[in-house]
């Protein structure tokens, strides 16, 4: 999640301010781990490697993929038009459980799903700074979410592994930072300069990882509680 610490590093380095978020929440889950008992939940998790591999790790790049598209976008469209076009997260979550066949076709939904694409596409051409690039990100957050949102239902909730908030994010985090890790290296890391991070401030960049720490909890969540009810209604886009 992007959270603004100034217009130096969100404006040059968003993929690198993710990669930090990132990194912190895998500090920040494996040092509660072994200092209280947040995390005790996870001892009741029957996590094997292929569990792991079977699902934590494709669920965290989705995961982190949608977080690279939805804080890139911030780079290219106005925070007004980003939210409009976060209204068609539902449309993409009832299409993938369609094509996953967790839920049946039905033409009513359609019909009311189409309503939502009708009312972003025109609020795509009235925008005045419209980007092809800022709303590709953007349609590829909303799609990469969707396709995790009911990933989770299928490959997790399907096993009967249950997971609160925390311990979660203590599985998901680690492969989140390590994707982020390489794309920040490939896209960022050559404007990378330690000045930005003198001149943005070590406590606000602590400060910033900490509320990006407490929303991608505040995140897996609602997302949990989504899916103990009806994953397909709503979409929680982390931005």
């Amino acid at each position: 999640m992007l959270v603004i610490v100034g217009d130096v590093l969100t404006r040059r380095l968003a993929a690198i301010l993710t990669c930090w978020h990132l990194v912190f929440a895998t500090a920040a889950t494996q040092i509660l781990s072994r200092t209280t008992t947040l995390l005790d939940g996870r001892k009741k998790v029957q996590m094997t490697g292929r569990v792991y591999l079977r699902a934590i790790v494709p669920i965290g790049l989705l995961y982190s993929a949608s977080l690279v598209c939805s804080n890139m976008v911030y780079l290219y469209l106005s925070v007004a038009f980003i939210q409009m076009l976060k209204s068609a997260a539902p449309v993409a979550v009832l299409l993938t459980a369609w094509a996953w066949g967790v839920e049946k076709p039905s033409m009513n939904r359609f019909a009311n799903v189409s309503v939502i694409v009708a009312g972003v596409a025109l609020a795509s051409l009235g925008e005045i700074n419209f980007s092809m690039v800022g709303f590709l990100f953007q349609l590829g957050g909303i799609v990469f979410e969707a396709m995790r949102l009911i990933m989770i239902q299928v490959l997790l909730a399907g096993d009967g592994q249950k997971m609160d908030p925390l311990v979660s994010l203590y599985y998901y985090a680690p492969v989140c930072a390590v994707m982020n890790i390489f794309i920040a290296s490939a896209a960022e890391a050559h404007k990378f300069d330690f000045a930005d991070v003198a001149r943005t401030g070590y406590g606000i960049l602590l400060l910033n990882a900490m509320v990006a720490f407490m929303l991608n909890v505040s995140s897996v969540f609602l997302v949990s509680d989504m899916i103990s009810s009806r994953p397909q209604v709503d979409a929680l886009e982390p931005n």
